[in-house]
């Protein structure tokens, strides 16, 4: 394949840029030609189009991109596209000489079609031959380039840019991107291993065919990473005992129950649990709320507590028995003018608390937010670091002191005056410790985790805030957008389309995985 060719479709050194066969900004790529206007795809992208840009940071996403790449390379490539799910080249089945009656053959015929099948045998292996130099090309054109500094380390690569072996370019990066840390020691990279592949748990709002795909995967980075291999029985209790208790409780209880009682024996292997599994009726049971979802719910239940003390009837706090009598207190009488040295006083607290009053807009000391004389900020919030320096994020748009709470856990809204990403941690996978603050209308609160919100980037863990918010802006920058005016927003993924369609003055989608609601369109 000529060297102009390559370097149209790859990334870095001489591979740098992306032709127009791929999913950059050219002719015809994904992108807009004029920046001025809205950018808009296709509802459908080939199968191309679907495989996803190959990153290295964990979490990374090799195991869509290879699911993905799979399904293109064998349209793209037919047979030769086989070693991306085989890790090996194709051989034709070699050609069976007794189908071929050669001993009674007077004219010939038999002997012919003989040869003949040779030909197209050799043909076929000559064709792939001829396409590796095109696979290799191909396959590098679908890695970012935080990926191919990576692999540009390894000492094969110089190789690699000579012989242009898409099989040996495929094994390198499967080398590098399944694993589950960027460090380079053998023990941390096990125990790392290990400590994904135990945290592995279905999410309460994901199927059984997605926790699947994502155990194995953390399975064969387990082995990949230099542990011992598992024991098939022992992974399948690994998988069962990893299942939503929300929805399989009952099932793995009377699992446990009916291998005890010997009616059953122990799963052989993951995908016996897996069809045990996929095949039971499953009620999923009503979801709890919980405490302090919002600012503005806590207010509200605090003030609502507060007034039923206030208006409590005192019959029902001294004696509660039947035909109990409570003396009435005696009326005591009320004086309608306060006495001026009462109101000397009461002016006097009231303007030592000011002097100790801190202003919400404006940061200030010495009033409150509805006496602030400053600019009016946008309604907003403001995220802060652990040393209070403002790092100017934005949390959400919502009503002053709302008193039910507006959306589900499960429900997330796209808007563009944030500048943070804040979503419930049952949406969110890789949970870890990071500390932030945050500065909102209702006051400054605290996040103490981070996660990863699958398809889109790390987001701050909140339970109680008020909604689920994505940054327009950084929603954006990783996926083109549709916008239908006062109707929806379409964000198109790359193996899916997400909805969001407008309510509350808000934008809005289901992220629950393989729910009837769930707005979100397959690509073919």
């Amino acid at each position: 394949m000529p060297d102009a060719e390559v370097a149209g479709r790859g990334h870095g050194g001489r591979y740098a840029g992306r032709g127009g066969g791929g999913r950059g900004r050219g002719a015809t790529g994904r992108g807009s030609q004029g920046r001025g206007s809205p950018r808009s795809v296709t509802a459908n992208l080939s199968s191309d189009g679907a495989v996803p840009q190959l990153r290295f940071t964990p979490p990374g996403n090799w195991d869509l991109f290879k699911r993905k790449m799979t399904v293109a390379a064998l349209e793209k490539f037919g047979n030769l596209g086989r070693l991306i799910q085989d890790d090996a080249y194709y051989s034709p089945p070699a050609v069976n000489t007794q189908l071929y009656d050669l001993a009674n053959d007077p004219h010939g015929i038999q002997k012919a079609l003989l040869i003949k099948a040779y030909e197209a045998r050799d043909k076929e292996m000559r064709s792939m031959e001829k396409e590796r130099a095109s696979m290799f090309a191909y396959v590098l054109s679908k890695i970012s380039r935080e990926s191919m500094d990576e692999i540009s380390r390894a000492a094969i690569f110089p190789a690699l840019e000579v012989s242009r072996d898409p099989l040996a370019l495929w094994l390198l990066l499967k080398n590098t991107h399944m694993v589950a840390t960027v460090s380079k020691v053998p023990t941390v990279v096990r125990k790392t291993a290990r400590k994904k592949y135990e945290q592995c748990k279905q999410g309460e709002f994901e199927s059984i065919v997605e926790y699947k795909r994502k155990f194995d995967a953390k399975a064969d980075i387990y082995v990949a990473s230099g542990n011992a291999a598992l024991d098939a029985a022992d992974q399948a209790m690994d998988f069962m005992y990893g299942l939503d208790d929300n929805r399989y409780a009952d099932f793995k209880a009377e699992m446990v129950n009916d291998i005890a009682k010997g009616i059953m024996q122990p799963p052989a292997n993951v995908n016996a649990i897996y069809v045990l599994a996929s095949t039971r009726v499953v009620v999923k049971k009503g979801q709890t709320h919980l405490g302090g979802a919002t600012f503005a719910t806590t207010l509200a239940d605090r003030n609502m507590k507060s007034k039923k003390q206030a208006h409590k009837d005192p019959k029902q706090e001294g004696d509660k028995g039947k035909g109990k009598q409570v003396p009435e207190e005696p009326k005591k009488e009320v004086t309608t003018e306060p006495s001026p040295n009462a109101n000397e006083e009461k002016k006097k607290k009231q303007e030592e608390r000011m002097k100790k009053a801190t202003c919400f807009s404006c940061g200030e000391v010495g009033h409150y937010a509805r006496d602030c004389t400053a600019e009016d900020l946008p309604m907003s919030g403001m995220t802060l670091g652990v040393n209070e320096e403002v790092n100017a994020k934005a949390c959400f748009n919502t009503g002053s002191q709302p008193v039910t709470k507006m959306f589900e856990i499960y429900e997330v809204c796209l808007d563009n005056g944030s500048q943070v990403n804040i979503v419930h941690p049952k949406l969110l996978t890789n949970l870890r410790e990071d500390v932030k603050r945050f500065k909102s209308m209702h006051g400054v609160g605290d996040t103490t985790q981070i996660g990863h919100l699958q398809g889109f980037f790390d987001c701050q863990a909140c339970e109680w805030c008020p909604a689920n918010i994505l940054s327009l802006a950084d929603v954006e920058d990783l996926y083109p957008i549709t916008y239908d005016q006062g109707v929806a927003i379409t964000v198109h993924m790359d193996d899916r389309d997400v909805v969001l369609h407008r309510r509350e003055k808000m934008y809005v989608a289901d992220f629950r995985t393989g729910s009837s609601k769930n707005q979100s369109r397959p690509r073919t």
